[in-house]
């Protein structure tokens, strides 16, 4: 944590979006720079009624993305879009997501797809977990990533489900990333569906040739970055008592089992710790 926050201690930084997760970012900041000046953007005006500090500068109504140009880092909040908006540097618009890859990457499994991501996300952990190993679930499962930064230490398996909203604006990938399929959705905060499928390969594009990128066929000809060892994800045969009912989810096990391998847990390992996952709601 500590490169992170000297990372972040110069910077005239802005959180754009005063949702869960900028709240979160809001939170942190506070606890590790209790007198630095922080611009908060938002559409909403009622966010002034939520914040008693006199060292925040609140942007918004209307005109709240152009704050942008004021700031040096700008923490974009994911349900926040600029399909509408044209940003001189682009490079300055990073995230939770963003900055935690860049410092935890290397001990992060990154999960996107359309479909599946959250089941694969959580039978990652369970595995993980049911082996021993010092491992968190975060990410668009629903905790901000640095609500949990205090519990990571350098032996932690960090288990990210990542939502194109996410990852749109990411500039690197984890060591480890799954990425299940990508249907068109979401639409409505991209572009358009090729902008979609982009901000999803965004898990990838910026990996090493030491990380490893777990990948449906359907989306081998739309890999990018071909640096990383890859593996393709197939429907799971050796597993015959799934508590996961569907062929998709044999692939989901497939990706999650290939995932855990590459900390140490071996495929029967994984597979005694499936009996007991309980699948979500």
């Amino acid at each position: 944590m500590k490169n992170l926050i000297k990372d972040l201690a110069n910077k005239k930084i802005l959180i754009l979006g005063f949702g869960k997760e900028g709240n979160s970012t809001y939170k942190w900041l506070r606890s590790n720079f209790s007198n630095k000046q922080i611009g908060i953007a938002d559409y909403n005006t009622n966010i002034s009624s939520k914040i008693n500090d006199t060292n925040v500068t609140l942007h918004t109504g209307d005109n709240y993305l152009e704050s942008i140009k004021n700031y040096d880092l700008v923490f974009k909040s994911p349900g926040i879009s600029l399909k509408n908006y044209t940003c001189e540097n682009i490079e300055k618009i990073t995230s939770q997501t963003d900055k935690f890859l860049e410092f935890y990457g290397k001990q992060t499994i990154g999960i996107t797809g359309t479909k599946g991501k959250s089941t694969t996300a959580s039978l990652i952990y369970h595995i993980l977990k049911n082996n021993g190993k010092d491992a968190v679930l975060l990410g668009n499962i629903g905790v901000p990533a640095f609500d949990l930064l205090d519990k990571i230490s350098e032996n932690t398996i960090v288990v990210y489900e990542l939502s194109a909203h996410q990852l749109e604006y990411v500039h690197h990938s984890p060591k480890i990333a799954v990425l299940l399929n990508v249907f068109p959705e979401h639409l409505d905060h991209f572009t358009s569906f090729e902008d979609y499928q982009n901000a999803k390969l965004n898990i990838n594009r910026f990996q090493n040739p030491d990380d490893i990128l777990i990948v449906s066929t359907d989306l081998k000809q739309k890999i990018k970055n071909t640096k990383p060892e890859i593996n393709f994800i197939e429907t799971e045969k050796g597993f015959t008592n799934s508590p996961l009912k569907g062929e998709h989810n044999l692939k989901n096990i497939n990706a999650a089992v290939q995932a855990v391998e590459t900390f140490g847990v071996s495929k029967t390992s994984a597979f005694e710790a499936l009996k007991s996952f309980k699948p979500l709601p």
